[in-house]
């Protein structure tokens, strides 16, 4: 059996911190038995083509998936991602030469077309973009649901957040790696499988808004909700930690295992939002502002 458990999107700032404070003694163990091996990444240039190269071997120029809504030159408009071909993934090559798979939570991972063994989508927690829910085989889910509980909805509602909104956050990504653990050591005791693949993307989520705890706003908050908040990330890639780790319990002793994270967490770079008003200084001082009351944003947002 080969076992790919994929720590998601780790800072490695963060990484070694938490490491040197003993606050990750599976991975510390792992790293001391094993070989740490930089990989090259198409997130350098292509952070969302990252998961579709990952999971099929194809570099971005083949696949040409590169984020969740792409922009169509024949149509002149953004089109959702499921409009596109999806590269065949491992798995399902896997499935062709009768090789039988557990996949749990493939981050923006789509229902493959072929599949011997299990797959689940959405399972530790919901994501509306990147953890959709589907299962295979169809049903797979309301089995483990009635078992193990259903998934939180984590939603990702970017502009200011407010403190209940982030406790809320907190609470749910700190819990989802435990669930990845439950249905693991289910399904790991009644079959056999040629390859585990489990992504564990709580720190991933954890990294979008708890990267920098100096950027929330939590100037009206109480002592003791702040220090929680603030411990977000640390207590998130420690939770990821423990899951490891009974996952690694219930492999088989014979498994080859990969732990990887195919891109990293840091602090965002995107103007974006300030793009509509550098091409209205650029244009001459224009308004390229159409009426929000009329079209409900601007030419480029609306």
């Amino acid at each position: 059996m080969i076992a790919i458990l994929q720590f998601d999107c780790v800072s490695l700032p963060h990484f070694h911190c938490l490491l040197n404070e003993g606050r990750l003694p599976a991975l510390a163990n792992l790293r001391a038995r094993g070989h740490w091996v930089p990989l090259e990444t198409p997130a350098l240039q292509w952070e969302g083509a990252t998961y579709f190269t990952l999971y099929s071997g194809k570099d971005v120029k083949e696949h040409g998936i590169y984020f969740p809504f792409l922009w169509s030159a024949a149509d002149q408009r953004v089109r959702p991602q499921d409009d596109y071909p999806i590269p065949e993934a491992v798995w399902e090559r896997l499935a062709r030469s009768g090789k039988r798979s557990l996949v749990i939570d493939p981050y923006e991972g789509k229902p493959p077309k072929v599949m011997s063994g299990k797959a689940l989508c959405g399972w530790q927690f919901k994501h509306k973009v990147t953890l959709r829910r589907w299962s295979i085989p169809q049903g797979l889910d309301r089995q483990l649901e009635r078992r193990f509980g259903g998934p939180s909805l984590v939603e990702e509602v970017y502009g200011r957040p407010s403190v209940p909104y982030l406790a809320r956050m907190r609470e749910r990504l700190l819990a989802a790696p435990k669930r990845a653990v439950d249905v693991a050591t289910a399904l790991l005791a009644e079959e056999q499988f040629d390859l585990v693949w489990i992504t564990l993307s709580a720190c991933h989520i954890a990294g979008h808004w708890f990267l920098d705890p100096s950027r929330l706003p939590l100037d009206h908050s109480d002592q003791r909700t702040k220090a929680k908040l603030d411990a977000t990330l640390g207590d998130a890639y420690a939770a990821v930690d423990e899951a490891l780790s009974d996952i690694l319990a219930c492999l088989p002793p014979n498994t080859d295992l990969i732990v990887l994270s195919p891109s990293s967490m840091g602090p965002s770079a995107s103007r974006t939002h300030v793009l509509p008003g550098m091409l209205q200084a650029v244009l001459g001082g224009k308004d390229i502002q159409t009426s929000k009351h009329k079209t409900g944003g601007n030419f480029l947002w609306g």
